[in-house]
């Protein structure tokens, strides 16, 4: 485009450039196309500024976008396909009734659905299907109404995609049907459009039973008529090629096996031509790319034995590339080294090195899946495929005995979430003083602002500008994080080192103990206060299941023993009616399950015997109980445990062996260590790292409430009070000569205001909560403590408040405010977010009885209160006290274990 372009009228420029964006939607881009569409944008984007009330303004806006779009298409930047949904979304708001409209609709939906291939959110694909419903209707009469339902069919496609949803499907189906017998006889995306309802037909027939057999007749029919009508088109482009590979590999998992090995030559070898024709840096390359070594892969099983080791030799090359390509997706790429992890041809030094390169490729790209631009209830979407990935690596580092790699792998992938959260709060991340003051400012300010916007964010951004402001956001965050060198060694902003592990160790003087657990195997590494490395050895089975195996029939086995024992919420039992408890997430249990059912104590033996008793073998602990039973929590070391799948769910403070049940002779973690658990290591180290300051006065928040709307009474926080101020009380009589006290605020009922309690949080260092609690298993933001009025206090609210470091202990004296979500190694609950702004924390796993919180209350404020707060695991050992005395006492006993395992202690 020349020079005097600009000056020509903009509708000429605006037909000047559609001729080229022709050309440009191809995958063969040219640099004179690239710099064409740079010119009309700069162009057109200041006209519109100088007359943004141009006639042409719905035009232009709308060739704009579509301009975008296939920059997207062409080079995956996720600013392009953002730019296309404002302009295009701009121009049809301008322009409501404009005869061009559904066009620009259909490629406004189009736009919906790249974004949703690349971020996965799956508001986008409604919004795609929203728009091309309206299109649909808006061309009713139009001869091109064909394209509309193709791009219809295609959004319905992409929505029910992963999902169970026959009937959108079938809607899929029947709207590119349609789109088909309207089409022109040579129209070129008819073989696509075959392909396309051959895949949809094939994959309905998965999960459909009633029209199974003929949808698997349908799928083969439209995947012969794609190969015929590609028959006629003289080059294939790399798209419409790839696409007929991975149908003729479908096609070998339901043709016979005499054809089998035609089809899956057919799919290689179209595969190779895709991957011949298609530039180095499209987007799609890894994708294509992985599905070729897949065909690779499925012809060494079905080519002959001869042809075994080459093939899966190719098959591993390829899947090497798919995950190098740098413009590939993240979750095609990670796709890649799963599938290269799970390998197994050989044992030589090759297959190996493949396995370090695909664990090693994958969980570094696990920040570029678990993005920081997107909700965390979208982030929460690729958290299992990328722990389950670092759990594996770890397990397969541990077996080539390398213990350090291990580590290292598991905390890059695990708590990803957590650790970008703490990555935005300035408690955690302390700038060195020699960077460049303006750069430092901008880091914070954009820290700030970013961790607003996601602290604020439930289910998805509100509007698409806050959305796109958010995405812009992150991008510059991550810039700025390369800018300024030192930032690798701040500590919110990486995974640590072991050095940093063990150094932080011998600072604090606790034994910090993780557990990995995986189906290949499962390892402990343990860092011990005083050594220059760290124990590492593997857990054996006890029986025929594998270790991780065992865990995982033990939580299913306690989540089904807590729902016979009717344990949700926090119950009154003195009132005669647990029928209102706190509504918390609910436990799913597997039907048709055999007697006897499982109990408790069964958990508790089975993690004793398996994991507990070898970890405390090995450390050569003994026994420090005193002779009337009490733990000798002065004398005994305190443990911080982190478990990686089942076992972040188990109640490893509790195992033992309590057939015999007398101190002389039982059997339990409790009379060895004092417990404390922390979600991550990572996360550990970042607290660790913190100044531990001391207090002589301090104040005491202590929030109460007994009565709450829609929610059972909780009568026990009415004594769970008065024991908090006679604990306070004592203490002060007590020191009075040192003039050493503890000012208690109390609020309780209609004092236990939102506002109130956010204004009260950031001023006091011991706080003690008893209200009632939920928890949202998809969405940790959401969870919260319920105040009056139906105020909530959430996870959101509580990061976004003011931070002081002057808070160190709470007490959530509510139900299971540590139970854990729905991913096991991203334990974002109630505890875990209080570890942003206090040093410890008291929660529960499950429902606590009414009656029982106010004496736990009581022993552990008055052991806090004797032996001092500023000492490390000062809370744990007092909560290790209460619980004893709790279990001890005359209306709870040691076989009641709903009423005291509940009990737990997360951090220092």
């Amino acid at each position: 485009m020349s020079s005097t372009a600009k000056k020509q009228p903009m509708e000429v420029l605006g037909k000047e450039i559609s001729t080229q964006l022709k050309g440009f939607n191809s995958l063969q881009v040219q640099n004179q196309n690239l710099a064409s569409v740079d010119m009309f944008t700069k162009a057109t984007l200041k006209h519109i500024k100088v007359d943004p009330k141009s006639n042409q303004r719905f035009t232009l806006l709308a060739n704009l976008g579509i301009a975008y779009k296939s920059l997207f298409i062409r080079f995956g930047q996720l600013k392009a396909i953002d730019d296309a949904i404002s302009h295009l979304g701009q121009a049809l708001k301008d322009a409501p009734n404009h005869p061009n409209q559904h066009n620009h609709l259909s490629a406004l939906s189009a736009s919906y659905q790249l974004r949703f291939g690349l971020l996965g959110e799956a508001k986008d694909a409604e919004l795609a299907v929203e728009q091309d419903k309206e299109a649909v209707r808006l061309a009713a009469s139009n001869n091109d109404r064909y394209l509309q339902l193709a791009g219809l069919a295609h959004s319905q496609a992409k929505l029910a995609e992963g999902g169970q949803d026959v009937a959108l499907q079938g809607d899929a189906i029947n709207n590119l049907l349609q789109a088909i017998q309207l089409a022109p006889q040579r129209h070129p995306d008819l073989p696509e459009w075959h392909i396309n309802l051959g895949d949809w037909y094939y994959s309905r027939s998965k999960i459909s039973s009633t029209t199974k057999r003929a949808d698997i007749t349908e799928a083969t029919n439209h995947w012969d008529q794609a190969v015929v009508l590609a028959k006629g088109q003289t080059k294939p482009s790399a798209q419409l090629s790839a696409a007929l590979g991975y149908s003729y590999m479908a096609r070998t998992k339901i043709n016979s096996p005499t054809d089998q090995k035609n089809l899956i030559e057919s799919a290689i070898r179209h595969f190779l031509v895709a991957d011949k024709g298609a530039p180095h840096d499209h987007p799609d390359r890894s994708l294509w790319l992985t599905r070729l070594a897949l065909a690779y892969q499925l012809g060494a099983s079905i080519l002959g034995h001869d042809k075994t080791i080459p093939n899966m030799r190719r098959a591993a090359d390829f899947l090497q590339r798919a995950a190098s390509s740098p413009s590939g997706r993240p979750l095609d790429r990670i796709r890649a080294c799963e599938h290269l992890a799970k390998l197994d041809y050989s044992s030589d030094e090759n297959a190996i090195q493949g396995k370090n390169f695909a664990y090693n490729t994958a969980l570094r790209l696990a920040t570029r899946l678990i993005w920081i631009g997107e909700s965390i209830e979208q982030r929460y979407k690729g958290a299992g495929l990328i722990a389950g990935l670092a759990r594996g690596a770890a397990a397969f580092a541990f077996s080539q005995n390398r213990p350090d790699q291990a580590i290292k792998w598991l905390e890059m992938g695990r708590g990803v979430i957590l650790r970008q959260t703490t990555q935005l709060l300035p408690r955690f991340v302390k700038l060195p003083p020699n960077i460049d003051k303006s750069l430092s400012q901008c880091f914070r300010d954009v820290s700030q602002e970013l961790g607003g916007f996601l602290m604020a964010s439930t289910n998805g951004f509100a509007t698409e500008e806050i959305k796109q402001k958010v995405h812009r956001l992150a991008e510059e965050y991550e810039e700025l994080t390369k800018k300024i060198p030192e930032i690798h060694g701040i500590s919110g902003l990486r995974p640590k080192t072991i050095e940093e592990y063990l150094t932080l160790v011998n600072s604090v003087g606790t034994v910090l103990i993780e557990i990995n657990c995986h189906k290949s195997g499962s390892h402990v590494a343990a860092f011990l206060p005083g050594s220059a490395g760290f124990l590492s050895f593997e857990l054996k089975p006890i029986g025929n299941l594998s270790v991780h195996d065992e865990l995982e029939k033990a939580r299913n086995d306690l989540n089904e023993a807590l729902l016979n024992a009717g344990i949700r919420q926090r119950t009154n039992m003195s009132s005669g009616n647990n029928s209102k408890h706190r509504p918390m997430g609910i436990m799913q249990t597997k039907k048709g399950k055999a007697p006897p059912r499982p109990t408790i104590e069964d958990v508790l033996v089975m993690l004793w015997e398996l994991v507990a008793k070898p970890i405390l073998n090995c450390l050569n602990y003994q026994r420090r109980v005193l002779p009337d039973g009490t733990p000798d929590v002065n004398k005994m070391p305190l443990i911080t445990w982190c478990g990686t799948g089942p076992l972040s769910f188990l109640p490893l403070h509790a195992a033992g062996n309590y057939k015999n049940q007398n101190s002389g002779s039982r059997d339990m973690v409790a009379d060895y260590v004092v417990s404390s658990y922390t979600p991550t290591l990572h996360l550990w180290a970042c607290m660790a790292a913190l100044p531990l300051t001391s207090h002589q006065n301090i104040s005491m928040l202590a929030i109460a409430q007994a009565k709450t709307d829609g929610y059972s009474d909780l009568l026990g926080t009415k004594e769970e009070l008065k024991n908090i101020k006679n604990a306070v009380n004592r203490y002060n009589s007590k020191n009075q000569s040192s003039q050493q006290n503890i000012t208690l605020t109390t609020l309780t009922n209609k004092q236990v205001m939102l506002n109130t309690v956010l204004d009260h949080l950031g001023k006091h260092y011991l706080v003690h909560i008893a209200c009632h609690a939920i928890q949202d298993i998809t969405d940790p933001l959401k969870s919260a403590i319920i105040l009056q009025q139906k105020g909530q206090l959430t996870v959101g609210q509580l990061l976004k408040s003011p931070l002081q470091d002057y808070n160190r202990y709470i007490f959530l004296s509510a139900c299971e405010t540590s139970k854990g979500n729905l991913q096991s190694d991203e334990p974002f609950h109630l505890a875990a977010a209080m570890l942003f702004r206090f040093f410890g924390v008291i929660a529960t796993r499950w429902a606590i009885h009414d009656e029982d919180a106010p004496l736990v209350a009581k022993v552990a404020y008055e052991m806090l209160f004797k032996n001092g707060w500023n000492d490390c695991g000062a809370l744990a050992k007092a909560l290790h006290i209460a619980v004893y005395k709790l279990w001890n006492s005359k209306n709870v006993g040691l076989s009641d274990y709903t009423r005291w395992v509940c009990f737990v202690h997360f951090g220092f």
